[in-house]
C-alpha cells in the first residue's frame, strides 16, 4: 500500500486498486488493547473500481490478505463479524 499522484494504491499478486485520497470521506484505527492489533475502516464517497474478481467474495468487500489463507467468511467468522 502507497501513494503515488494523489491516489492511494493497494496491490498484491493478486490484485490492484487505485483510490482517489479525494473520496476519501472518513478513515477509522482501532487499538485493540491490549493485543496490540488494529483495524482499519476507510469510508469512500466514490465506489472503488476492482481490476481482479475473486470467486469467494461478498459485494464490497475484498479479502487483501489472510495470515491463515482462510476464506473471507472464514476470516469472518474468526473475527466474529459472521456467525
Amino acid at each position: 500500500m502507497y501513494c503515488k499522484d494523489g491516489y492511494l494504491i493497494i496491490e498484491d499478486n493478486f490484485m490492484f486498486e487505485k483510490i482517489n485520497v479525494k473520496s476519501f470521506d472518513d478513515i477509522i484505527i482501532f487499538n485493540e488493547y491490549p493485543t496490540q492489533k488494529y483495524k482499519i475502516f476507510i469510508f469512500l464517497t466514490n465506489p472503488v473500481q476492482r481490476t481482479e474478481k475473486e470467486k469467494n467474495s461478498v459485494p464490497g468487500t475484498k479479502l487483501i490478505y489472510s495470515q491463515d489463507r482462510f476464506s473471507l467468511t472464514d476470516v469472518f467468522r474468526k473475527h466474529k463479524m459472521m456467525k
